[in-house]
């Protein structure tokens, strides 16, 4: 089975700071992965890296065996990023807010997929509430609801290390290998 990340001899600067020094990783599909190191050690760039929102200057990063580089839109597609902080805009409703980014999907098909991490991440009833409104509970699943929304069966899901959250997606939209792990219980 192919690693659901790989990295290999990852390189990246920031001018004279070389913040990743060829780094090497994997992380299984179905695995959960905690990446810990002191500030200044490469998590946030390595996270950027995976998330396409940096690039790199040496190296090989593959999601599900996606180049990150030469299968830029197809890795992507597989690659799901919660953030520290919360970013959205709170005038947008959580159904504008899942619907939002789907890229490559036909909106009667992105509309039924809103409606299942509605359901995953027990959302019904604030489909139509704004953002303003909702709690740090309520807006931390929407956050992941909002990760979760690629068009794959994987998931690869990098989060920031500081990042607490105890929202537990259904075995329902959780690929196959996660069904009987405890992140694929239903939130209470």
């Amino acid at each position: 089975m192919q690693p659901a990340i790989s990295i290999s001899g990852l390189t990246k600067s920031y001018g004279d700071l070389r913040a990743l020094d060829n780094l090497s990783m994997e992380v299984r599909e179905g695995e959960f992965f905690g990446f810990l190191g002191p500030n200044g050690a490469g998590k946030t760039t390595t996270i950027n890296i995976l998330a396409g929102l940096t690039t790199y200057k040496d190296g090989e990063v593959k999601v599900f065996g996606k180049d990150l580089v030469r299968e830029y839109r197809e890795a992507r597609k597989l690659i799901g990023l919660v953030p520290q902080e919360f970013n959205f805009d709170d005038y947008f409703t959580v159904g504008e807010i899942l619907y939002a980014g789907y890229f490559g999907i036909r909106r009667h098909e992105a509309r039924k997929r809103v409606d299942e991490l509605l359901d995953q991440f027990n959302l019904e009833q604030k489909k139509g509430a704004h953002v303003r409104e909702l709690s740090g509970g309520m807006k931390r699943r929407l956050l992941c609801g909002f990760c979760w929304r690629t068009e794959e069966d994987h998931r690869a899901s990098p989060r920031e290390p500081t990042q607490r959250s105890n929202q537990k997606p259904k075995a329902t939209y959780c690929s196959s290998s996660w069904k009987n792990s405890p992140m694929c219980e239903r939130p209470s």
